[in-house]
């Protein structure tokens, strides 16, 4: 998986998919449950 980051978000790709991710110390599940859809992962929360 790369990544790289901009000044508001992480940027994670895979070469097929790409999901920006905020940068926060913490997230909420809510947060966590839709970068893991956009992933085309199941939700782990």
């Amino acid at each position: 998986m790369d990544w790289e980051v901009s000044s508001n978000h992480s940027i994670y790709t895979n070469g097929l998919k790409t999901v920006p991710i905020k940068r926060h110390k913490l997230l909420d599940r809510i947060t966590a449950n839709e970068i893991c859809k956009q992933a085309g992962l199941s939700p782990k929360f």
